[in-house]
């Protein structure tokens, strides 16, 4: 999306999907990005997503449903086949389990709840894409409903479980005393991945140069050493850069990488998060405080990770 475009970040949303619907992109019956993913790809937040979707169904082009999520709405010769294949499953379903239509509905209804009936957690984090992406790391690994929450957003802890990071320990001691101990605290350390996303070494060989953005001295030398297990110094060279506003560390050109710490890549629009020299700084759970969280809690895995 165009920076400082005065349309509305969600009619600037909408307007891409509507084109993209009308030109066969995004096909009758497809479903369209969660609102999580779908606001982490825009670089917005959950609720100009679901603005944009709505528009699109008040036209006609899409369906929102609260346990299929949103798709493109089908054509009359595809509702025509729709019905056909219905009539066929009923038709099945009385012959071969001696089901009728409204039995057969029941059967569907109790597996639609069983599987979507998941323990809920709340991951608490200040930086939107980072929460977004540990709550993420939650239903992948197991089978639990996560809601990503920012700090700057919460006035009262949720009730159920509540996970944060180390990282917030103070500031949610500071506010919610009297509920600390219904938080569930886990290191998190960068994405061991990094290294390969950046690349083994410079030109020749030597150290790859990474410039390290931050906004505060404080904090970038936290990141600094969380990030020196993983980029040993015989391989990197870290470059520690304070700013004000993250589009100066992409002013001017140049090759060497720029790792953007979660706070600062949050600032990025989606045309400066492509930027080839743009590199996100991830972090993830620590597996083993996780799994002795999950177990503390009862949490099965995820089907995938059965």
């Amino acid at each position: 999306m165009v920076r400082n475009d005065p349309t509305p970040a969600y009619a600037r949303i909408a307007d891409e999907l509507r084109e993209r619907i009308r030109s066969g992109a995004l096909k009758p019956g497809e479903s369209l990005e969660p609102l999580r993913e779908a606001a982490k790809q825009f670089g917005v937040n959950l609720h100009t997503v679901r603005h944009a979707y709505t528009e699109l169904q008040r036209e006609g082009l899409v369906e929102m449903r609260r346990r299929t999520g949103t798709r493109v709405r089908r054509s009359a010769r595809d509702e025509d086949a729709l019905g056909g294949f219905i009539e066929q499953v009923t038709t099945e379903a009385r012959r071969r389990f001696g089901l009728d239509p409204a039995a057969l509905a029941r059967q569907i209804e109790t597996g639609v709840d069983a599987a979507a009936s998941r323990p809920e957690v709340t991951v608490l984090e200040c930086s939107a894409s980072q929460v977004d992406d540990l709550a993420a790391q939650l239903e992948t690994r197991f089978h639990v409903r996560a809601h990503a929450r920012r700090l700057d957003d919460v006035d009262l802890l949720p009730d159920g479980p509540i996970v944060a990071t180390f990282f917030h320990y103070n500031e949610i001691r500071r506010r919610w005393p009297e509920q600390l101990g219904e938080v569930r605290f886990v290191t998190i350390a960068p994405d061991p991945g990094l290294a390969g996303t950046l690349g083994a070494g410079g030109a020749g060989g030597g150290r790859r140069t990474v410039r390290v953005c931050e906004f505060d001295e404080p904090t970038a030398g936290a990141v600094r050493a969380d990030l020196h297990a993983i980029l040993p110094t015989a391989r990197f060279r870290l470059e520690p850069t304070l700013i004000c506003h993250a589009t100066d560390a992409l002013a001017g050109r140049g090759r060497t990488k720029i790792l953007f710490a979660p706070r600062v890549w949050d600032t990025l629009t989606v045309d400066e998060r492509a930027d080839p020299r743009a590199v996100e700084l991830r972090y993830v759970f620590d597996p083993t405080e996780l799994r002795a969280i999950a177990t503390d809690l009862g949490w099965n895995p995820a089907p995938s990770h059965c």
